[in-house]
Parts: C-alpha cells; sequence; structure tokens
C-alpha cells in the first residue's frame, strides 16, 4: 500500500478545489487507498483454505467442470442412471441431492446451482431422446424448498426440441417420467 495520507493542514476557502468536501490533495490519496485495498480483496477473493481443502478445490476458486471436459460425457451418463433409478422408485431428487450422487460417484465439481448443472440437465433429456418428444428425465430434479423444477427447466421445456405447448404443465412432465420408467 502506498504511504500514508498527506491530507494535513486547513484548506483555506477559495484555496484548493474540493471534491465532494474533501481536499483534492486527501481526496487523491484516499482514492489510491481505497484502490489498493481493492486490489488487495481482489488477490484474495477465493475461497479460504479451510473451505477449498474441504470441497477438494484449488484454493482460486476452479474446480468447475466444464461441458468440454473430457469427463463430462461420464457425468451425463451418471446422471442419467442417478435419474432413471429416482424414476423407477417414483421419487424426485433435489439439486443438492442430485450434485451429492454425482460427487460420490467421482464428479465432485458440478454444483447444484446454475453453471454446468444446467447443460448437464440438458443434456440429460435429450441423452436418447434426439427428437425431444419423450418425457424429460430432468423433470424430477426439484429445487428443495419449493419443490418444484427451476425455472430453467421450464424454458428449457419451450425451447427447441422439446418445444412444450402453452398448456404444458411440469406435474405432467414429471408424471409421464415417472409412468416411462415404471417398473413393470
Amino acid at each position: 500500500m502506498a504511504g500514508p495520507l498527506n491530507c494535513g493542514g486547513a484548506v483555506p476557502v477559495g484555496g484548493r478545489s474540493q471534491f465532494l468536501g474533501v481536499p483534492r490533495d486527501c481526496a487523491h490519496d484516499l482514492a489510491r487507498v481505497w484502490h489498493d485495498l481493492f486490489i488487495r480483496f481482489w488477490q484474495y477473493r477465493a475461497v479460504p483454505a479451510r473451505y477449498a481443502a474441504q470441497a477438494g478445490r484449488p484454493r482460486d476458486g476452479g474446480g468447475t467442470m466444464r461441458i468440454k471436459d473430457p469427463e463430462y460425457p461420464a457425468a451425463v451418463e451418471a446422471a442419467v442412471e442417478i435419474l432413471r433409478k429416482r424414476a423407477q422408485q417414483g421419487q424426485t431428487i433435489t439439486y443438492g441431492e442430485l450434485s451429492a450422487e454425482l460427487a460420490t460417484r467421482g464428479f465432485d465439481s458440478i454444483p447444484p446451482h446454475r453453471g454446468v448443472m444446467t447443460y448437464l440437465l440438458k443434456d440429460v433429456c435429450l441423452h436418447g431422446n434426439e427428437d425431444g418428444r419423450g418425457p424429460m428425465l430432468s423433470a424430477i430434479v426439484v429445487n428443495k424448498a419449493s419443490r418444484e423444477p427451476s425455472d430453467q427447466f421450464s424454458g428449457l421445456a419451450r425451447s427447441l426440441p422439446f418445444s412444450r405447448p402453452a398448456t404444458w404443465g411440469w406435474r405432467d412432465e414429471q408424471q409421464q417420467v415417472f409412468a416411462q420408467h415404471r417398473p413393470e
């Protein structure tokens, strides 16, 4: 950080220009201090070491899977398997539970909210359903509090290739998923 503030002394009225009631020299020094503090914060913005160690991620906050990663297709396969098993049991699963279940299978870099989870669930819906006509398997993935799929799921259902009609409802989609995977 730069040296001490150079704001000493009284400022004569009509003397040096002022910025927000602070003499220009002092305002410049304050801006420099705030800038230095911001830079220090930015350098250390990463996950604290104790949390990074628990999550098995590097301190720089990295470690989240990306769709171009070589293990991504295997993560999609694992998610399909997990969701089919839940669908056979007639049960929903929360985003957090799915993330945790994937972690037990070695995919610990898929956080439950947004990001790669959104793409993963889209690819789960397309798995074996490229034309989008079949039930969307990710309909059984729900928010813990509301017990409903996210708004992103509804957006996905109305996009290509799924193109669900205006009368479509996620509850109907869930029931179709359960019916499709019900053991005979």
